[in-house]
């Protein structure tokens, strides 16, 4: 059955042009990267009387302060550095650093994998970052940043379900405490002791060490596809302990 709407002619040049150009904006933005991660390290923006590298870079292109900020963080994510020694140290996302060369992530995709890794608890395994990052790059090549987030998000619960553990709240210091005697007159009693704080019922780390694979439900297996396969649950039951001697699993 044909369709009664027509593909207009060029259509599909069009749109491989509109691809290609994308892509070659977002190397483009890879190399500025580097360029700025270069600025940083020589100090040229305090050589040349500026605060930072990000004022330097907001006169320079003419952008707006907070645009140049952000630029100047990405470049100190993605940029490997040299010691005076000639050590090189590699980029806190190096998989980033490749994808970016590229051309398949723009800089929204560049800030959703950084904040979930940021966010990924200390006590994880140490891989678990690396593991993280590979997923959400591979997830960039195929879809926009919004979904990298809700992905950041749903990786961050499975490895930390209980989230940070909430303050507890602090009672007012200004509250005026009274009662009534039997005649009725009002009167403020003798302050009382003040009461111990509440215990804390947050479950601690995995009691066993669960390694990265387990905790986000990542395979190690899917690491040479597109997009890595969810797992329904881990592979095997962790346990949490709780306060007042509780655990769950």
């Amino acid at each position: 059955m044909s369709s009664f709407v027509e593909t207009p002619p060029g259509l599909t040049e069009l749109a491989q042009n509109l691809v290609d150009i994308m892509e070659k904006m977002r190397v483009l933005h890879g190399s500025a990267l580097t360029v700025i991660a270069a600025m940083e390290h020589a100090d040229i923006a305090r050589t040349a009387g500026y605060p930072s590298v990000a004022a330097l870079i907001s006169d320079l292109v003419r952008i707006t302060p907070h645009r140049a900020a952000r630029l100047a963080t990405q470049a100190g994510l993605v940029t490997e550095a040299v010691t005076p020694t000639g050590h090189v140290t590699p980029a806190r996302l190096p998989l980033v650093r490749d994808a970016l060369s590229e051309g398949v992530l723009d800089p929204d995709h560049v800030d959703m994998i950084a904040a979930t890794v940021k966010k990924i608890p200390v006590w994880a395994p140490g891989d678990t970052a690396q593991i993280v990052e590979k997923h959400l790059v591979d997830l960039a090549r195929e879809t926009h940043s919004s979904v990298l987030r809700s992905h950041g998000e749903t990786l961050l619960a499975r490895i930390d379900p209980d989230g940070a553990q909430p303050a507890d709240e602090a009672e007012p210091t200004n509250m005026f405490r009274y009662r009534r005697d039997q005649n009725g007159r009002m009167y403020s009693p003798a302050p009382s002791i003040p009461k111990p704080p509440k215990s804390s019922t947050r479950c601690s780390a995995p009691s066993r060490n669960p390694t990265a694979q387990e905790m986000t439900g990542i395979r190690r297996s899917d690491w040479g596809t597109r997009s890595a396969t969810w797992s329904t649950t881990p592979s095997i039951p962790l346990t949490y302990r709780c306060g007042a001697g509780r655990s769950r699993t």
